[in-house]
């Protein structure tokens, strides 16, 4: 009779946890990249990236313990690709990994081919809802004409 009496009382804890679940809206911020403004083709430049946070929700789920439901939880990005586009022409600079926080910090060259003009570095990633873009001016090498 015990062993029942703890089984139902059990069963109702847990119906009542299921009850007792709450939401969190939460405000969604974008991925984010920077990087030194002008370059020229076959320089190093640092690019860095911020909240690449893949599978990132506007609402999360608790349970009554405070734990995230398992299919609201998000985590750094991971086999981020930065790509500098110029005109139709995309070329992958790096793969990384984001850390815990969502940041990451690479090293790349600019391809020796890359003409001077407008350019744009790009960097996604899956589970990311939108890659981070931003401008990079690419000039002419020191002693060459443009």
């Amino acid at each position: 009779m015990r062993t029942r009496r703890i089984v139902a009382a059990t069963a109702a804890a847990l119906a009542l946890a299921g009850c007792a679940a709450t939401e969190a809206y939460i405000d969604y911020v974008s991925p984010s990249i920077s990087s030194a403004p002008t370059a020229a083709p076959g320089a190093t430049i640092t690019v860095t990236g911020a909240e690449f946070i893949a599978d990132r929700r506007d609402r999360v789920r608790y349970d009554v313990f405070g734990r995230e439901h398992p299919e609201d939880r998000s985590h750094p990005a991971e086999g981020i690709e930065v790509v500098l586009v110029v005109g139709e022409v995309r070329t992958t600079l790096v793969t990384v990994d984001a850390a815990a926080d969502g940041t990451w910090t690479a090293t790349v060259v600019v391809p020796a081919t890359a003409p001077p003009g407008m350019a744009t570095l790009e960097a996604d990633a899956d589970g990311l809802a939108v890659p981070a873009t931003t401008s990079l001016t690419l000039v002419a090498a020191s002693g060459e004409a443009s």
